[in-house]
């Protein structure tokens, strides 16, 4: 999908060695080539090309559609993703009201459609099931190459039935040397209340007591995936088995995170 993944990605930060990576890219066709040295050259009058560039890869690396659905706020650096935030954008007011709009949730739904057929994925999504289009948006970022340098990744979930085991299977599929940030989970008022999914309909939290949102394996591979992670948020009920992670400077948890044990 245009994304040139075979030239070997500098280690470190030297610009000597990213120019270097920038003139292969642009050689064989890849546009990051020409963004890495609009950012070298760090001129604010190369904003607005600078700009035009990321829209070009976007598009050339299928992932044009994450933006225009509204849910993935995405910021690149060096050719790669360097922060990303995912909030499900509402189709047609509050979740707890409605479903998908007879506008919108085609159009989402033909993205799912297309992003399935064209990017990498876990291969596991029902796309005539609403509920699971959260997961499909974040598995496919999560998976492509472009996501492989994340610094920082906020998770704000909605149908977290789906899509939190999705991204920690998504984020365990390679290492993250350099995501050194992560939220994850869902925000929620009383912890025990009924959560309403993205079709409006009831969860019971109660019903990952013994099994946790994330499944035993996706929570397992997901901590040492990400050596470089100093910060870490999690909200929510009953999301993983056990956090294991001894570089952690700063854990913030707000819920019963992970689950209980009899």
């Amino acid at each position: 999908m245009g994304f040139v993944d075979e030239v070997p990605v500098p280690v470190l930060e030297d610009w000597a060695d990213w120019l270097v990576y920038a003139r292969a890219l642009s050689g064989a066709g890849d546009p990051r080539g020409e963004a890495i040295r609009l950012e070298h050259r760090g001129a604010p009058a190369d904003d607005v090309q600078l700009a035009a560039v990321y829209r070009q890869v976007e598009r050339e690396c299928g992932l044009d559609g994450l933006r225009a659905d509204g849910s993935w706020r995405l910021g690149w650096s060096r050719g790669f993703l360097d922060t990303a935030v995912f909030r499900l954008t509402e189709q047609n007011g509050p979740a707890e009201e409605t479903g998908p709009a007879e506008e919108t949730g085609p159009r989402r739904r033909a993205l799912v459609l297309r992003l399935l057929a064209e990017l990498p994925h876990s291969g596991v999504h029902d796309p005539d099931d609403p509920e699971q289009w959260e997961a499909v948006l974040v598995d496919v970022l999560l998976r492509h190459p472009a996501a492989g340098r994340l610094r920082r990744l906020e998770l704000h979930l909605t149908d977290h039935h789906h899509s939190a085991g999705r991204a920690a299977a998504a984020l365990a599929a390679r290492q993250r040397p350099r995501l050194a940030e992560l939220y994850l989970g869902h925000h929620y008022d009383t912890l025990f209340e009924l959560h309403r999914t993205s079709t409006g309909r009831p969860l019971e939290v109660e019903r990952y007591l013994h099994d946790p949102v994330v499944p035993h394996e996706a929570g397992r591979a997901l901590w040492p995936a990400l050596p470089a992670l100093r910060s870490l948020e999690l909200e929510g009920a009953f999301l993983f088995d056990d956090v294991v992670h001894e570089e952690l400077t700063h854990l913030r948890t707000r819920g019963a995170v992970t689950r209980w044990r009899s």
